[in-house]
């Protein structure tokens, strides 16, 4: 799993109870279609008609380790040992987070061993106040999880996990647009992927060499979500021009490259040269 923002998840309901805190309990389920519980009976040991729903073991907010769904909270501050329940059983990020890795790496805990034949789905819950028909809407609400989506993507069970993948492009060459008229020299970035990363938190990274050589020092990350590089360029650059892109766990893409080199007038009988 990935340390990051949400974006496939709403808070919509959290904003909607105007809470200040929040939580997610991630459900992983052994070769089963991840079903639709609207709510889960109880965060931490929710139950399966067909007892397919597998446990992690994990280091909580008590730095103590604990099996049980996996529950996230949205920053490190929003765990609280002192309320108990499961917001003492967050996950202690501080026991897996290293600089400049964004992976979290935890062990589930199935009831037998998984084969190369087994798979996993997963379920994501939002925090909620359930409020029972009895009880006036206020902050005794009980604490719950909603469900906010399911991926129902079979993941594969395996003995490695597969980290340190560089990620790959789809193509094996550079595509590079030169407007003559407002000396503007256009990269377009090829589409990438990456196995052990999310694709939205890849960096490309562009080098213009003046030589066949790219200099570490040269290479420059382009801003996440753009499609395309431009610079000006003028007359008499020559470039050796690569790309490269970076995923979470600092793992390097091969390089494409290409040679640019300013284009030349072609004189025409018009130009005074011909007179």
């Amino acid at each position: 799993m990935t340390y990051a923002h949400y974006p496939f998840l709403p808070e919509r309901l959290v904003a909607a109870q105007n809470e200040d805190v929040n939580y997610k309990a991630v459900v992983f389920f052994l070769n089963e279609e991840a079903p639709v519980y609207p709510f889960l009976d109880s965060p931490q040991f929710p139950t399966s008609s067909a007892g397919a729903i597998v446990p992690v073991q994990y280091r909580n907010c008590a730095d103590s380790l604990h099996i049980s769904t996996l529950i996230l909270a949205d920053n490190g501050a929003s765990c609280n040992i002192f309320i108990g329940g499961f917001t003492n059983n967050a996950v202690r990020y501080s026991a897996y987070l290293q600089e400049g890795d964004m992976h979290l790496n935890f062990e589930l805990r199935p009831f037998r061993l998984l084969t190369s034949e087994d798979y996993i789905t997963v379920g994501y819950y939002g925090f909620y106040r359930f409020y029972p028909a009895f009880s006036p809407p206020g902050p005794d609400g009980l604490p719950n999880f909603k469900l906010i989506a399911v991926d129902r993507i079979h993941y594969p069970a395996r003995d490695v996990l597969p980290l340190n993948q560089p990620p790959q492009f789809s193509t094996s060459s550079l595509d590079v647009v030169f407007d003559e008229t407002n000396s503007r020299l256009t990269v377009r970035l090829p589409p990438v992927t990456d196995p052990d990363s999310l694709d939205a938190l890849l960096t490309y990274e562009i080098n213009f060499s003046i030589s066949t050589d790219f200099l570490s020092e040269d290479w420059q990350p382009i801003v996440r979500g753009y499609q395309t590089y431009e610079r000006t360029a003028l007359p008499g650059d020559q470039f050796m021009i690569g790309v490269r892109v970076k995923d979470t766990l600092a793992n390097y893409s091969s390089i494409l490259s290409t040679s640019w080199v300013y284009p030349i007038p072609v004189a025409t009988s018009s130009d005074p040269l011909f007179e």
